[in-house]
This record gives C-alpha cells, sequence and structure tokens, in this order.
C-alpha cells in the first residue's frame, strides 16, 4: 500500500488479470464480494495463480500450500472501524486507492 497509489495495474500484471477475469472491474468486484462475504475477521488474497481467496483470522495462502501471496486485504474490524466504523464495504471501496500496484507487479513477475 502507498498513498501515491491506487489505480489500475499495468503490464503482464494487469493483461493477466484481464485473461483470467475478463476485464479488471470483474476482477475488483469479485474481489470486493469475498471480502464482504468474508463473515468475522480475516483477510482477502490474490494468490499467485490469480486465485482471490479468503481465510479466517491470522491464516495465509501459505498455509493453504499456495505460496506466497501478491496482495492480502485485512478485513479484521481493527483495520478499519475507527475511520469506517461498521461500513466494511466503504473501506474496501477506498483500499482500492492505495494498492501498490508496482508492488504487486513485481511479486508477480517474481514469483
Amino acid at each position: 500500500m502507498s498513498p501515491d497509489a491506487g489505480g489500475v495495474p499495468t503490464g503482464e500484471l494487469a493483461d493477466a488479470l484481464i485473461a483470467k477475469w475478463g476485464s479488471f472491474d470483474q476482477f475488483v468486484e469479485e474481489f470486493n464480494a469475498k471480502s464482504l462475504a468474508l463473515f468475522g475477521s480475516g483477510w482477502t488474497w490474490l494468490t499467485r495463480d490469480l486465485e482471490i481467496i479468503t481465510t479466517p483470522n491470522q491464516d495465509t495462502p501459505m498455509m493453504l500450500g499456495k505460496g506466497e501471496p501478491l496482495m492480502g486485504l485485512d478485513v479484521w474490524e481493527h483495520a478499519y472501524y475507527l475511520d469506517y466504523r461498521n461500513k466494511r464495504d466503504d473501506y474496501i471501496v477506498k483500499w482500492w486507492n492505495v494498492v501498490n500496484w508496482d508492488f504487486v507487479e513485481d511479486r508477480y513477475k517474481n514469483r
């Protein structure tokens, strides 16, 4: 995450996301839906094979044999409650404004 980030990915990662999800907007829609559907504390992850998964509590994709994730969204209440109270959906939408796509792209290229 970075305050000067957000927007959309470029390069190989963008091409791969579009190939897998049909469009960047469809990827974001699915990521958001899984984040909102996660009951209680946990994370939403983008894995190295561009799968979107959720894990409870502090669990990670590595615990499932999926390697280090490309990016993760903390949906524990402590991540957003002070700024968003019980509006997890607002937090998730705003989170996209700080995704550091250059960092995610580097992780994707070096997977």
